[in-house]
């Protein structure tokens, strides 16, 4: 099972909010920046495989509804409101499952969204408050649909910390803490593993003046990939010379997910025509996807690029003295300047 998180286990988000600096809260002092000072425990429900709670790992039937809830501590001295939602799992650009709204393609089967099968307190999301040294509990509804469906739904119980009321950040790092709880439903025995499939070929963007190779890849199956490494390399078409390699271990990908796959290039490719040969392995199953092509780098893209970097390779103490020199010559024109004007007034006052 992916991501199994235990009563203690926590993910930790770290939302920055403005430049370095610890955050500093104008109000509401009591909360914490470093403990999440809560904790998250699903209850047990029927059907489940896991028996610690720690997850719900389900193995159910068509049309069967299924009663949980989510328990939701607040061990901090004052009241604190915490947002908890369903979330299905999708695969980020880094290659690793995540839990937010959308991400899925259009391969999901509507019957296999998590928002239609999961309902928290009856809605896709609720807020809690939850008193100083309390724990509720969350009502948490599963309904299957009518038709029975091959694979897997993956999606998770989120539950976020809210900031409080008057907490003001004037600029730094805060904190913010999520309990992700995974919840995985199917309804077969036997099940479809995931294949990879790419229907777009690679190219080179550019980016924040950085060029950036990039892979569109599609999981149209109901099944996931929870341990994958890939290998990478792109080279020069007419040398085989190698421009960039990029190797990765402990990867995952989500059920009817897409994703982009990139490797940020560390110097400027110049324009031309480049291969590249992406393979990717399940680990468990040792099923591997090899993905290779060619592609081009434009002129505009290769000159825009070398330009920025240049401009930002360019030493501190380069732009110091050109800044210091750019001083100098303003103190020149100004002393030029009252040179010319204590003339002009000598020669107003002999003329009188």
């Amino acid at each position: 099972m992916i991501g199994r998180k235990l009563w203690s286990s926590l993910a930790i988000v770290t939302a920055a909010l403005g430049a370095l600096g610890m955050a500093k809260p104008a109000a509401a002092a009591d909360y914490s920046n470093s403990n999440p000072e809560m904790g998250v425990m699903l209850s047990s429900i029927e059907d489940d495989t896991d028996t610690n709670n720690s997850t719900w790992e389900l193995n159910t039937k068509p049309g069967k509804v299924l009663q949980g809830s989510v328990s939701v501590q607040n061990a901090s001295d004052a009241a604190a409101k915490f947002t908890v939602s369903m979330e299905q799992a999708r695969t980020n650009d880094q290659v690793n499952i995540m839990y937010l709204s959308g991400g899925t393609n259009k391969s999901l089967d509507p019957n296999m969204k998590f928002s239609n099968l999961a309902k928290v307190d009856g809605k896709d999301n609720t807020t809690v408050t939850v008193p100083a040294k309390t724990t509720v509990q969350v009502p948490i509804t599963l309904t299957m649909p009518a038709k029975e469906f091959d694979g897997y739904v993956l999606g998770a119980v989120v539950v976020n910390k809210e900031l409080p009321k008057g907490y003001k950040v004037e600029g730094g790092v805060t904190n913010r803490f999520v309990y992700v709880k995974t919840v995985q439903i199917t309804e077969s025995i036997v099940n479809p593993t995931a294949v990879l499939t790419n229907d777009k070929k690679g190219s080179v963007k550019v980016s924040d003046g950085r060029q950036i190779f990039q892979l569109p890849i599609q999981n149209n199956v109901p099944s996931y990939i929870g341990n994958m490494s890939l290998k990478a390399k792109v080279t020069y078409k007419s040398t085989g010379d190698t421009v960039l390699t990029d190797s990765q271990k402990n990867r995952s990908v989500a059920p009817n997910s897409s994703f982009t796959y990139q490797i940020p290039s560390e110097r400027v490719m110049k324009a031309g025509k480049y291969h590249y040969v992406v393979t990717m392995t399940n680990d468990k199953t040792k099923k591997s996807w090899t993905f290779s092509d060619d592609f081009t780098v434009s002129r505009a893209s290769a000159t825009s690029v070398g330009i920025g970097r240049s401009i930002a390779f360019v030493p501190t103490w380069i732009w110091q003295l050109l800044a210091l020199f750019l001083v100098l010559i303003g103190f020149l024109f100004f002393l030029l300047w009252k040179r010319r004007k204590d003339d002009e007034d000598e020669e107003e006052t002999t003329a009188k």
